[in-house]
């Protein structure tokens, strides 16, 4: 069995163990269903059932066998498209596997009145044109990402603007750094914005020596090197706000706070807030520390991030305050 005989696959990127833990405690409960089409058989549900028996070294399995004559291909499909919908969810590849599917018999208006809210997608033409983009233009790399929930919806729309090398390139590295499903996007949507703004290939951009040290440096670990491709990412893509960060650190360093005391800015700006943390063993201490804080000359220098970006002021040494 393999999903060619199979009339309407509906799974992608499935894991057997679980199913095969189910048969060998319990045996099939749900038979297979298949069409007799002259000297051959047509799987219409049960592709999995029949792929982890076989696995679990079964010679023979009951199913349930209809006759083509009897059995319209339409009417094969609501079956397969029925029975999965009572059994699990689908995957955003497996609901794109099963919109091309009834694209087969039924209009894009009419799947979208009839079909799509049972796939749990809102009744929207465009989203019905984007699973079948995601169907027919990205790659099984891609697509195994999406199935497996590393990449968001939004993620894949990106990467159908590119070409699929490029967007295989992008999910390769992803995959290889660990990306997490939001610095996955995040990697990608920088990335090809950077693309289209100095007009080059992705691939040119990722070649870049600031980029290409970070990948190859053994002594930092997966985190690490996450943490500063994006980092680098955001530098390149957004200068103002990356001098504005370095000014501010600047300020942060000249106050030469003490050492228990830690004064951190947003996260390239992405909040209004500065946080401050300070260790200390009893109510006394935490005095002295807070007071020593409020005593330190510059410390009106510390702009809110977004005066920061907008209104650049130079740093001045405190004693010039």
């Amino acid at each position: 069995a393999s999903e060619s005989t199979c009339l309407y696959p509906m799974s992608f990127a499935f894991d057997l163990q679980q199913l095969k833990g189910s048969i060998k405690e319990v045996g099939i409960v749900n038979p297979p269903i298949l069409r007799s089409e002259n000297d051959h058989f047509r799987i219409i549900t049960g592709l999995r059932r029949i792929m982890a028996s076989r696995d679990l070294g079964f010679e023979k399995i009951w199913c349930r066998i209809l006759r083509a004559e009897d059995l319209a291909p339409k009417d094969a499909l609501m079956i397969a498209l029925h029975e999965n919908l009572a059994s699990r969810q689908f995957n955003i590849v497996e609901k794109a596997l099963i919109l091309k599917h009834l694209s087969q018999h039924y209009s894009a208006e009419k799947i979208c009145n009839n079909f799509m809210k049972i796939l749990g997608l809102a009744k929207r033409i465009e989203l019905y044109h984007l699973y079948r983009d995601i169907e027919q233009k990205l790659s099984v790399c891609v697509k195994e990402s999406l199935a497996r929930g590393a990449l968001q919806l939004k993620t894949a729309t990106l990467l159908l603007t590119i070409n699929q090398k490029d967007a295989d390139i992008l999910v390769y590295l992803g995959n290889k750094l660990k990306l997490n499903i939001n610095q996955f996007h995040e990697f990608i949507d920088i990335t090809i914005d950077l693309s289209h703004m100095h007009e080059e290939p992705v691939q040119k951009i990722l070649l870049r020596p600031e980029i290409v040290e970070i990948i190859d440096n053994d002594k930092m670990n997966i985190p690490q090197k996450s943490h500063k491709l994006l980092e680098v990412l955001r530098e390149i893509r957004y200068p103002t706000v990356a001098q504005a960060q370095r000014r501010m650190r600047q300020r942060i360093e000249s106050l030469h706070l003490h050492d228990a005391v830690r004064l951190t800015l947003p996260s390239f700006l992405e909040s209004s807030e500065y946080k401050l943390e300070v260790l200390f063993q009893d109510g006394k201490q935490l005095q002295r520390l807070l007071k020593d804080i409020l005593k330190k000359p510059g410390l009106e220098s510390i702009r809110s991030p977004l005066a920061e970006v907008m209104k650049p002021e130079p740093i001045r040494e405190p004693n010039e305050i």
